[in-house]
C-alpha cells in the first residue's frame, strides 16, 4: 500500500497525532475552513 502524499484534518490532536503515527511519510495539513473558522470566532 502507497501510503497518501498529504492528509488534510481539522485541528484535533488525536487526528494528528493518529496520522502522523499511521503516515510518517505523509505530509499534514489543517483544514483551511477550519482554521478560518476557529479565526472568526476569536475575532470581533
Amino acid at each position: 500500500m502507497v501510503p497518501p502524499l498529504l492528509v488534510i484534518s481539522d485541528g484535533a490532536k488525536g487526528i494528528a497525532s493518529a496520522i502522523q503515527r499511521c503516515f510518517p511519510h505523509s505530509l499534514h495539513q489543517r483544514c483551511t475552513i477550519h482554521v478560518a473558522r476557529n479565526l472568526l470566532a476569536k475575532v470581533p
